[in-house]
């Protein structure tokens, strides 16, 4: 899947600030391992670089409802 890397990179810094908001541990460290993840190729596969962030973003299983709707829905604005 080809993204347009600085859009993405602008909404997945996005994303990691609005997990935050929502409780999630996510800091500048969580953040530039998403990003990493990107640039190593794993975005080809959704589901891939969605269980990815999931062992970035989350601490604990009461993380994950926080992650998942809001996720699929930065994934599905990129074409």
């Amino acid at each position: 899947m080809e993204i347009d890397k600085p859009t993405f990179t602008r909404a997945l810094i996005g994303f990691a600030q609005f997990a935050r908001s929502k409780g999630l541990n996510v800091g500048v460290e969580e953040t530039f391992a998403a990003l990493r993840a990107v640039d190593l190729g794993v975005f080809a596969d959704k589901a891939t670089f969605y269980y990815a962030l999931k062992a970035i973003f989350c601490c604990n299983k009461d993380d994950l409802p926080l992650l998942r709707p809001d996720f699929w829905h930065l994934l599905g604005n990129q074409k």
